[in-house]
């Protein structure tokens, strides 16, 4: 897969039942949403709020998505949430590519500092 073949918008609701598969198939899936209808519930969710980019090919297939929030934490810093990506295109450079996209709606001269928290924080469980 190549850098050109994707493209990344805002999720609408078509591509809900894609993400909830994406995710339920990472560790972070696994370890934090066992279940099909609490993942597609908080995914809705975020939808509804725009706060999720999917990564499609031409064809509009989602390879991957994030979901963050501009005004996050504390109600002013951007907060990233959920990277996730296809199993089969994991390490072709699509998480990376969701990353930049966040990095650069994100990060602005009042705010030069994104704060992550990963699965395996021993303060964060």
């Amino acid at each position: 897969m190549r850098k050109k073949d994707i493209h990344i918008q805002p999720a609408d609701m078509k591509y809900i039942d894609s993400c909830v598969e994406i995710m339920l198939n990472s560790d972070f899936g696994k370890a934090y949403f066992s279940d099909y209808e609490k993942a597609a519930n908080m995914l809705t969710y975020a939808v509804g709020h725009k706060n999720v980019y999917v990564a499609l090919t031409e064809n509009e297939k989602c390879l991957g998505f994030i979901y963050y929030m501009t005004n996050g934490v504390f109600g002013s810093y951007p907060y990233l949430h959920i990277v996730a990506v296809k199993e089969e295109y994991r390490s072709c450079g699509i998480g990376k590519q969701l990353i930049k996209y966040f990095e650069d709606r994100s990060l602005t001269k009042e705010f030069k500092t994104i704060l992550l928290i990963d699965e395996w924080g021993k303060k964060s469980s």
